[in-house]
């Protein structure tokens, strides 16, 4: 069994004597795994004992911000464990995992445990982070840091609790109707439906699905880290256009262009009735002017 070693300080700042204290701040802890408990305890602390319930809040704050996550408020713990929410434990000394997990299920009593052994100097503080598995008495993840500060804990914080919790992808299945319609995550294709798409935790994404015959399906979409989220989609199918009368007058366009007259055969026909016509004119008149001479009459007197 590996044993917890108190934060190392300059000049010895840690004893072996662990003043342990503790604080039950539970929430879901889906980073590490699905429908579990976590319990944020302060297992020992030396030189800034004034400084622990400020600590436990900040550090519960940053883990509620890292994995969406509401926390138990401070006043609830305060009445449940008393002034500060703090509360005296037997010691364990050694501070083994062992130890440290029997006290977790006794008093914390939820599924995984965040044991902070807490000091400082100065400005300085310094944590050890220990969070351990009650169900089965085994540490998961240790990591140490030391903080400028409550300003500089606030701001490094998240990237504690991202070593400590892993943000694991969270998963979309989209199912409906048409099949094979297009889907895309920021415009970017992804597929078509139906599909199962593995998003990043925290993330906005705009998901779009469309197929040419339907109307297509929008929406902005953030996923908590291991959440699964199933989204019927039944695209509805776009109206057929109706066409427009044509309101505009008739264009006027000039006659097409015929074939010339001359060749027509009724041109002919009337241009030889008045040549036979003016012939037989013409004859007559001839034929008047060269008959017969009458002898011009006289008056007998």
């Amino acid at each position: 069994m590996r044993v917890l070693h108190p934060v190392r300080l300059k000049r010895g700042l840690f004893s072996s004597l662990a003043i342990c204290l503790a604080v039950i701040l539970c929430a879901p802890a889906p980073s590490y795994a699905q429908q579990k408990t976590l319990g944020i305890a302060a297992f020992q602390v030396l030189g800034i004992k004034s400084k622990v319930a400020k600590i436990l809040t900040l550090t519960n704050a940053a883990y509620q911000k890292h994995t969406g996550t509401a926390p138990l408020a401070l006043s609830e713990v305060t009445k449940r464990l008393g002034k500060y929410g703090l509360v005296k434990l037997k010691a364990c000394d050694p501070p083994t995992v062992k130890c440290l997990s029997a006290k977790g299920k006794t008093f914390l009593k939820t599924d995984l445990a965040l044991f902070l052994g807490i000091g400082g100097f100065g400005e300085k503080i310094l944590i050890d982070f220990l969070l351990v598995d009650l169900s089965t008495g085994k540490q998961v993840k240790r990591t140490n840091k030391t903080f400028d500060g409550f300003k500089g804990m606030e701001s490094q914080l998240p990237a504690v609790m991202t070593a400590l919790f892993p943000p694991t992808d969270a998963k979309l299945v989209l199912e409906g109707t048409p099949k094979g319609a297009a889907v895309t995550l920021d415009g970017k294709a992804s597929g078509e439906l139906p599909t199962t798409l593995s998003l990043k935790p925290g993330k906005e994404y705009a998901l779009k699905i469309s197929h040419p015959k339907h109307k297509p399906y929008e929406r902005s979409i953030t996923m908590k880290p291991g959440k699964k989220m199933t989204i019927s989609i039944a695209l509805p199918s776009l109206a057929p256009v109706a066409r427009r009368p044509d309101t505009r007058p008739p264009e006027r366009r000039p006659a097409p262009a015929g074939e010339p007259v001359f060749r027509k055969v009724w041109f002919w026909a009337v241009v030889g009735g008045v040549v036979v016509v003016g012939a037989g004119v013409a004859i007559g008149v001839a034929a008047a002017s060269s008959g017969p001479q009458w002898p011009e009459l006289q008056a007998p007197f």
